[in-house]
This record gives structure tokens, C-alpha cells and sequence, in this order.
């Protein structure tokens, strides 16, 4: 429970970054490019593992629509923390910058089968703290982090998606069984993501 409240603290520090504009080069600490085979298909990917023999937690970090990895490293620079904090993080890359969150209907890129494939690959190469892996992702990606939770659930400690709900054919078809710790965090004036504020 403790390292899922620092997860999801270090998430809403680093919310508003998600928006910002890009940082000072000497600032940045970044990953490693790097793919795997999924359906046939290169998938690409970006990686951070800090010094040390671990076992480290992962954090999937997910780009927003139109968007990649390596921008979404830049703007949230969460390789920077995970230097600071000793854990992996990754960037995954959508196949023409769109997840396939199930957000209005489905498409035929299997992003969730990638996400589980790349975690399994994470963690077969790389000291993971297989109790502590996490998602977050901003919009598209935010989206896309509430499917995983509803169709990775077990592989997942905690998500906090950032300007994202969770879609009716993601609730329809959700696939895990045991709840999980979700932290949402959206705006109350967003046009494109809407949220409904409940009576006091």
C-alpha cells in the first residue's frame, strides 16, 4: 500500500508537466530506443533503468494521442525522477501514434496484447519488482492505461490515467477480476474529456 500512494503522489506532482512545454536539454536524462516483434509488427519503445541490482519498480508510461514516447519522456520527465528514485520507467510507442483504448470502436492493433508482451520481455531481461509495475498515460494514453487496468489488472499494482475516462466498451468487456488502486485526474473545464461532479 505504501508504494502504491508514493506511485500515485509521484503521478499528480507530475500531471501538469504532461502539458508543459519541453525542458532544457541539460536537464533531461533519457532513455534507450529499443522494439519488440508483436503480431508480426515492430513495436517500438523507450527505456530507462537506473544503476544498481534492483528489484526495481516499472512504470509504463503512455503518450497521448499524436503523439511518442520520447515527447511524453520529455514533458513528464519521469526518467529524470526515475534516476532520482531508482525505478524502470518505459515509453511505449502507438502504431501511427494512436492507442487502441476501445475509446469509440475497436481497431485491429492489438495495443493491450503489446503492453502485456513488452512487460513480459521488461521483465524477463531486467531486475522488475514484479509487485510494483504501474501505468499512467495522458489522454489517448490515459485511456488506454483504464483499459489495461480493466484488461491487465493483474499485472498492474496501480494506474493513474491523467485526462482520460474509462470508455462504455472498456467497462463492457473488462476482463480482470480483483479491483486495483486507480487514481483519475482530470479537469472539471476540459471540452474533450468531460467529468461529472457529483452533488455535495
Amino acid at each position: 500500500m505504501k508504494n502504491v500512494a508514493r506511485f500515485i503522489v509521484l503521478v499528480s506532482m507530475l500531471a501538469p508537466a504532461a502539458l508543459a512545454a519541453g525542458v532544457e536539454p541539460a536537464a533531461l536524462v533519457m532513455s534507450t530506443p529499443a522494439s519488440i516483434i508483436h503480431d508480426d509488427i515492430e513495436r517500438t519503445y523507450r527505456l530507462y533503468v537506473p544503476d544498481g541490482a534492483g528489484p526495481f519498480p516499472l512504470v509504463v508510461v503512455l503518450h497521448p494521442l499524436r503523439s511518442t514516447g520520447v515527447r511524453m519522456e520529455r514533458y513528464t520527465r519521469f526518467s529524470k525522477l526515475a534516476q532520482k528514485e531508482n525505478f524502470i520507467v518505459v515509453y511505449p510507442n502507438a502504431v501511427l501514434n494512436r492507442w487502441n483504448d476501445r475509446a469509440y470502436r475497436p481497431h485491429a492493433i492489438d495495443d493491450v496484447g503489446f503492453i502485456a508482451a513488452l512487460l513480459d520481455h521488461i521483465e524477463a531481461n531486467f531486475p522488475v519488482d514484479t509487485a510494483r509495475v504501474y501505468v499512467t498515460g495522458a489522454s489517448n494514453g490515459g485511456t488506454l492505461a483504464n483499459r489495461l487496468a480493466c484488461d491487465l489488472g493483474n499485472r498492474f499494482a496501480a494506474a493513474a490515467p491523467v485526462i482520460a475516462d474509462v470508455p462504455y466498451l472498456v467497462q463492457l468487456r473488462a476482463g480482470s477480476a480483483e479491483p486495483m488502486h486507480i487514481l483519475m485526474i482530470n479537469g472539471t473545464d476540459d471540452p474533450l474529456v468531460r467529468v461529472s461532479i457529483l452533488p455535495e
